[in-house]
């Protein structure tokens, strides 16, 4: 009998579907990539049928459906005819779930219980309208083009002891969660069986509560026998349950298990002064790179912890003590407040000491969390060697390096898509492993890349050359990676597109613009290129048999460019940070062309890397097909674009 095959959907920010089929994610899509709404919220058929498609499945074939959606957000769909959740009657089930006895044997209405945001409520706050009509496609030409049908799975099943466990993180040391794989609601507490119509099609389905999702994505993503799981976002729980923040999690084998909530939600507060200095919703990034250029002068001890921390130290609320630390501050230094919110002064001290101050405070609050999920591990009889990281402050790669130097776990793991955007393929994992109970495969290198979105033939990009290729020509190369690697070698700059994208927030050599790291004058030639802020830094792709020798600090290999390295030579100004660091990609035969243009380039330079960063321009998505990145070659003062076997130059 063959395995079950799994679709994923997820209907918040950063939307994707996805295909999972014996025990590996065939394909994931973004929907950003494809419509060009940076973080897109909200599924359609069209991103399903493209996920099933690019894993060589049909609907008919699909078994079940995981679903799955940012907190706060309902499914949101402009599909609502050929998407619907049907509560009435429950498919029959193959699988346990404590969630739906419960709720049953209470008479709970699970479909008026489910939380949800809808348009509706959306459209009665200017703030949060602008929100729509930043990341919802469509949204601006027709109110009435997206509708909500469904809320999401916010609930999930609450263990007793949890609530002796509203303490500071240092008594977390002093807990031992017990047995949790004799505790079937632990396993199967955090989904509910529903139907799914999708089309014509109505297949057996699952709501899936957001953070097991992140969960169950990282765990399922590389080979560990067993592991701790940290999981932590920005949330909308701050101030509601902000238990749903995030969890520690154990897994073994084929199953997934709660260990506690943490409490900790110093990701919001993260959130919250990116905000304060102009970055917007998603502007963490910029934040984390800001805080290399400032001191930590608004840090005070009391606001490190989780929430009882915090509590205990008088501090009602983070972001009120930090606005209050820095209006003394800048009163007694003499700084000019009113530039706060203006990311052209971002290099000023009030922003650069903001960001550093709010870096200190994230790493010193994850850390202290790694230590007590590391105590309670080995009290409770699950030991070991392996850490994951994941949710969106998994993106902090200071604080995982920080982590992976200072912590008692040898292995610490951060996926590639880490963010919402690894949500569909998580549902899917954690439906196929643990609710179905299917053996784990072992991952090859290749399977462990992102590399799971759309990819395009020599032929369909010659169709969009010859279509749209005007005041430009191209030569079809019998090795595009030695003759790109000539261009970075005689210090042009260069648009990489091979293969199928990649998932997640970071260009791992499928969607990428490159540069040699030597010059120091590359960066601010990429910089302008991208219209990207001049103090933000550039990660190296750098052979996996040479990282070594460049760069210490970080798990090696490290191929997802989430770590931050100390950089031990001085050879590569552009890519090493103001601190003396560098966000490390590390590159083998598994990545294909990029590893030989590498390879190609190390010959002919005596340096194993070059400069990568994202295909795109600023507010947009990375470059996903053959017209995207045509159109932005076109534009831009790229010297040359690389696509499939294509060279192109401007005419």
């Amino acid at each position: 009998m063959s395995s079950p095959k799994v679709l994923g959907l997820h209907f918040g920010h950063d939307a994707a579907a996805a295909v999972v089929c014996d025990g590996k994610v065939k394909s994931c899509i973004l929907r950003e990539r494809h419509t060009r709404v940076k973080h897109a919220l909200g599924l359609d058929v069209e991103t399903a049928t493209l996920a099933l498609d690019q894993a060589e499945v049909e609907l008919g074939d699909i078994d079940y459906v995981a679903i799955t959606s940012t907190q706060g957000h309902g499914l949101v769909t402009p599909d609502s005819e050929q998407f619907e959740v049907i509560f009435d009657p429950v498919p029959q089930q193959e699988f346990p779930s404590a969630l739906h006895d419960y709720t049953h044997a209470k008479g709970i209405d699970v479909q008026q219980s489910l939380e949800s945001t809808s348009l509706e409520q959306f459209r009665m706050a200017d703030a949060e309208l602008l929100y729509l009509h930043t990341l919802v496609p469509g949204f601006s030409d027709s109110e009435d083009a997206y509708s909500t049908v469904s809320g999401f799975l916010g609930n999930f099943l609450y263990r007793d002891s949890w609530k002796d466990l509203d303490i500071g993180l240092s008594y977390f040391r002093n807990v031992d969660a017990g047995d949790i794989f004799s505790v079937p609601a632990l396993r199967y507490g955090f989904h509910y069986p529903v139907s799914f119509r999708i089309e014509d099609a109505i297949l057996p389905a699952v709501f899936i509560q957001h953070h097991i999702c992140h969960a169950a994505y990282t765990f399922f993503s590389f080979n560990d026998a067993e592991a701790a799981i940290l999981s932590h976002d920005g949330g909308s729980f701050k101030a509601r349950n902000p238990e749903k923040n995030g969890m520690f999690y154990y897994g073994r084998g084929n199953q997934l298990v709660p260990i506690a909530p943490h409490g900790i939600d110093v990701g919001s507060l993260y959130d919250d002064v990116s905000e304060m200095l102009g970055f917007g919703e998603f502007g963490a990034g910029k934040t984390m790179g800001l805080a290399n250029y400032g001191r930590p002068s608004f840090y005070s001890r009391t606001l490190v912890g989780n929430r009882h921390d915090k509590a205990a130290s008088g501090v009602a609320h983070q972001k009120t003590e930090i606005v209050r630390r820095l209006a003394k501050t800048c009163e007694i230094k003499g700084w000019d407040a009113t530039t706060l919110g203006k990311p052209e002064y971002a290099l000023l001290g009030v922003h650069s000491d903001l960001a550093a101050t709010a870096q200190r405070i994230f790493e010193e609050t994850v850390e202290l969390a790694v230590e007590a999920l590391y105590e309670i591990c080995m009290r409770s009889g699950l030991p070991t060697d392996a850490l994951h990281l994941t949710g969106g402050t998994g993106l902090n790669c200071t604080a995982n390096a920080r982590i992976f130097r200072d912590q008692a776990f040898n292995t610490v793991r951060v996926a590639p898509a880490t963010d919402d955007s690894g949500l569909a393929a998580g549902a899917a994992l954690y439906t196929y492993f643990n609710l179905l109970d299917q053996p784990r495969p072992v991952l090859v290198d290749k399977e462990i890349l992102p590399f799971l979105g759309v990819g395009y033939t020599d032929s369909e990009i010659l169709r969009t050359l010859e279509q749209e290729g005007d005041g430009i020509f191209w030569t079809r190369r019998e090795s595009v990676a030695d003759c790109a690697a000539k261009a970075l070698a005689a210090n042009e700059v260069i648009g990489w597109m091979q293969g199928r994208s990649e998932i997640g927030p970071r260009a791992l050599g499928q969607r990428s613009i490159l540069a040699d790291p030597r010059p120091s004058s590359n960066g601010v030639r990429v910089n302008s290129i991208k219209s990207r802020e001049t103090w933000r830094p550039f990660g190296p792709a750098v052979l996996e048999s040479e990282a070594h020798r460049w760069f210490s600090g970080i798990p090696l290999p490290s191929p997802h460019m989430l770590f931050n390295a100390n950089v031990i030579r001085d050879d590569v100004p552009t890519v090493t940070h103001v601190n003396k660091t560098a966000r490390v990609q590390t590159v083998n035969a598994a990545n294909g062309l990029f590893n030989d243009l590498i390879e190609r380039f190390f010959v002919l330079t005596d340096v194993p890397m070059v400069l990568n960063t994202s295909f795109n321009g600023p507010n947009e998505p990375i470059v996903q097909t053959p017209s995207d990145a045509i159109r932005f070659f076109s534009q831009s003062e790229l010297d040359r674009l690389f696509i499939g076997s294509f060279e192109v130059k401007r005419s």
